[in-house]
């Protein structure tokens, strides 16, 4: 008996699920974007784990630890003293084994343009704890395929003290791909250890890093680096692996999607509850037949709630598929964000697509958790209804009960509003105490005369405070625009009424009798609406804010290029003697960039050092200062003067 009951409501709830398809399409298509944003988002996260997993052995290989001297510097190697580093990881069973390493860096000219590279001497105990041979002139794999190099293709090699050119012998993996400690850098290249010597690659004739290989996991690479750190004071230990699978880059980026998403998402669920009133609506005499002919509480609950289960259902599944589709786009937009220079090149990573099954299931989960609990109270608020209720004209949403809990509910938020607001300005306080007002005291007239107040009191704020301020006043525009729109339909509809207007009289007529309904849909649009003008907006913002910069640069120069002091030191000035690459510029200014402060003043402050050539294109953001600068002789200038920006 009770299996024949339970068919039976089956059978009922999917023939209108199946009889009312075009309803249900509505409702898959209104439904799927929370689970749609929330599948997408998640999957970047995947996406970016994914992709930083690999780089754990892509990058590093068997290398956990990377020690270097506290002082040491890309640009002022410092070697590491490796009797005392030696010994201290002798006392540790966790470490495996160890290498030290000669790490320089150097430029390459590669296929016509610049690229900064890492340089490691190959020797017989790198090749040992390599457990392998090291071809000479091996370059990193990530290096060879960001730029199409072929194994014997010849890049130039630029070091402090010469160039020379070598021709690439193969193509390096694990360790031999190594990227730096971030697993960012541009790759590495192997050279023999006497062209460190021979060509002025390495300044030092003792290592400056070693590389360590334990037998710990991952996590706990961290603990043991600060352990070696506080017996050894003189180094700086990088736990690269660590670093990589603990990176907050994992999550970011799609948790801050979902959260840019959320007006959109709470706009979908509002949509559920709309969708799920009109399904109510539709309903009332043909399950009005069921209640007459005994049908439970229960019963009835259960041919509701089933329907609306299986739209669910349906608007998740296609949500999900759709979100898998909408992450590989957003991966998509995410990759094509390029550095790009006619002079200067960069690897650059492409994060490949991933996404679980447990990520699609967590992302259908926290999709349905509201649309169930909306479902479920308007299944039960149904199942309350007598059977001539059902057959009445009255719409349902009118018969909710307007209980104290509710006016309390209202009160206690009411209260913690004002709190707030009264935090940040007594003008917003009162403005909240004004739109509070009419939810106790509904007369269309004083609601109407209420939103209008509203309005007028945020107009004179408009383009004061800071983004806190703007959040505010947005929400009392909307509350003031509801209260207002809301409460003149009556009148709107009395005026159209005097000129026997029916189409539009009836139109207002359905507005004013499905007001939560329709204040739902309100809410929804205007959501819509403010996602859309941000997203037109900030890219907008964005490009414009590039383009000014771009227009001042670097004090109005476009570049800014850094050499390594070593070079500068020994008299090099590679960029400078060749005719080639200062013959790309109209303008190629040496500067030096200095620290300096005031008497009595700990603030730093960064001076550029120069002569009178860095005037011809120079740009401040002072104008007084350019202006100052302009009428200058600089013929008459004495050396050393000073000009200071306000």
């Amino acid at each position: 008996m009770i299996r024949q009951i339970y068919d039976t409501i089956l059978k009922i709830s999917f023939r209108n699920f199946i009889k009312h398809w075009k309803v249900g399409l509505l409702a898959i298509l209104g439904t799927m974007v929370a689970t749609m944003l929330l599948v997408g988002g998640l999957s970047l996260n995947d996406s970016v784990s994914a992709y930083l997993h690999e780089k754990l052995t892509k990058n590093f290989g068997e290398v956990d630890l990377i020690i270097k001297d506290k002082a040491d510097t890309i640009f002022l190697p410092k070697a590491v003293n490796a009797e005392s580093v030696e010994s201290l990881l002798k006392q540790y069973p966790q470490v495996k084994k160890y290498v030290p390493v000669k790490l320089a860096q150097v430029t390459a000219r590669i296929k016509g343009k610049y690229v900064d590279l890492f340089a490691i001497a190959i020797n017989k105990n790198f090749e040992k704890f390599l457990g392998q041979k090291v071809q000479p002139f091996t370059i990193s794999e990530d290096t060879a395929k960001a730029f199409g190099i072929n194994i014997g293709d010849e890049i130039e090699i630029i070091t402090a003290k010469t160039s020379f050119n070598i021709k690439i012998g193969a193509f390096g993996k694990g360790i031999l791909n190594f990227r730096g400690e971030t697993a960012s850098a541009n790759g590495t290249i192997f050279l023999p250890e006497s062209y460190f010597e021979e060509y002025g690659v390495y300044p030092l004739k003792d290592p400056n890093v070693y590389f360590v290989s334990t037998n710990l996991l991952v996590e706990q690479h961290k603990t043991f680096a600060k352990e070696l750190e506080g017996k050894e004071g003189s180094i700086r230990i990088t736990a690269g692996k660590y670093r990589l699978s603990t990176s907050p880059l994992n999550k970011i980026i799609g948790y801050l999607f979902i959260g840019f998403s959320g007006f959109t998402v709470i706009s979908s669920f509002l949509f559920v509850s709309s969708f799920f009133g009109i399904i109510v609506e539709e309903r009332k005499r043909s399950l009005g037949v069921l209640r007459a002919l005994g049908y439970t509480s229960l019963r009835m609950f259960s041919v509701l709630f089933v329907e609306g289960l299986l739209y669910l259902i349906s608007s998740e599944i296609v949500g999900a598929v759709a979100g898998i589709f909408f992450g590989i786009y957003l991966l998509d937009k995410i990759n094509s964000f390029r550095r790009e220079d006619q002079l200067f090149a960069f690897v650059q990573d492409r994060i490949p697509f991933s996404i679980s099954l447990s990520t699609i299931v967590l992302g259908i989960l926290i999709a349905m958790i509201v649309p169930i609990i909306i479902l479920a109270y308007r299944s039960m608020e149904f199942s309350q209804i007598s059977p001539s209720e059902l057959y009445g004209d009255r719409p349902v949403e009118k018969r909710k009960k307007k209980g104290k809990v509710k006016k309390v509910f209202v009160a206690i938020a009411g209260i913690l509003l004002f709190l707030f607001l009264l935090r940040t300005s007594y003008v917003y306080a009162l403005l909240g105490l004004l739109s509070i007002v009419p939810l106790f005291y509904r007369n269309s007239l004083v609601t109407f005369i209420y939103g209008l107040s509203i309005l007028a009191s945020v107009y004179p704020l408009v383009g004061s405070g800071g983004a806190k301020d703007l959040l505010i006043r947005s929400g009392f525009v909307l509350v003031g625009s509801i209260y207002s729109i809301f409460a003149f339909i009556p009148y709107a509809k009395v005026f159209f009424e005097r000129f026997k207007n029916v189409s539009v009289v009836l139109a207002l007529s359905y507005i004013d009798k499905h007001k939560m309904r329709n204040f739902a849909m309100f809410v929804i649009y205007a959501v819509t609406l403010i996602l859309i003008l941000v997203s037109a907006i900030v890219p907008t913002s964005i490009s414009e804010y590039i383009k000014e910069k771009k227009e001042e640069g670097a004090f109005g120069y476009n570049f800014i290029i850094v050499e390594n002091p070593i070079k500068t030191f020994f008299g090099s000035y590679k960029y400078l003697n060749d005719e080639q690459f200062v013959s790309k510029f109209q303008a190629l200014v040496p500067i030096q960039l200095v620290q300096a402060s005031f008497p009595n003043d700990k603030k730093k402050y960064t001076i550029i050092v120069s002569d009178e050539r860095i005037f011809q294109h120079l740009k401040l953001p002072s104008e007084k200062l350019m202006n100052d600068i302009r009428k200058e002789n600089w013929s008459k200038v004495p050396d050393k003067t000073l000009y200071l920006s306000n």
